[in-house]
């Protein structure tokens, strides 16, 4: 994990990015899938690939950013090692969007300062219904 990339994305999140335009449901929206900078809303990745070098994105064929491929750049996590699956799902993944407790901007920052802090998710977050249920995070709110 890149501890300094995580550092500058909550940095970011937290300073520069309005509560209107967080939404952890996407990426962006599909016509914002180009640029380094987020113009729409969108989740921590979608808005921090403007933290990078953008010839680092990685880009398919109509230059659209590959925004799961540059998380794993970024933040040296990946959704798909097993190793780094599950500290992925609990700072980015989508399910977080579908509850108003935890889809904030504010629950979003405080799952990567406890992933900076600890290394790693709170175990009762994959015990919980959230995790079970996979829609349903009720359960589940980070107190930091």
């Amino acid at each position: 994990m890149n501890k300094d990339n995580l550092k500058k994305a909550i940095f970011h999140i937290k300073h520069n990015v309005k509560k209107k335009n967080f939404d952890m449901r996407n990426y962006r929206e599909a016509e914002d899938d180009h640029s380094p900078v987020c113009k729409s809303y969108g989740c921590i990745i979608g808005h921090c690939t403007v933290l990078d070098n953008p010839e680092n994105l990685p880009r398919g064929e109509t230059e659209e950013i590959y925004f799961l491929d540059w998380s794993y750049q970024f933040f040296g996590l990946s959704e798909y090692e097993p190793k780094h699956t599950l500290i992925w799902q609990f700072m980015f993944n989508t399910t977080w969007a579908y509850n108003n407790n935890t889809s904030s901007k504010k629950q979003a920052v405080k799952r990567m300062k406890y992933v900076l802090k600890h290394g790693t998710y709170p175990n009762e977050f994959f015990k919980s219904k959230f995790f079970k249920s996979g829609t349903n995070c009720k359960n589940f709110n980070l107190v930091m």
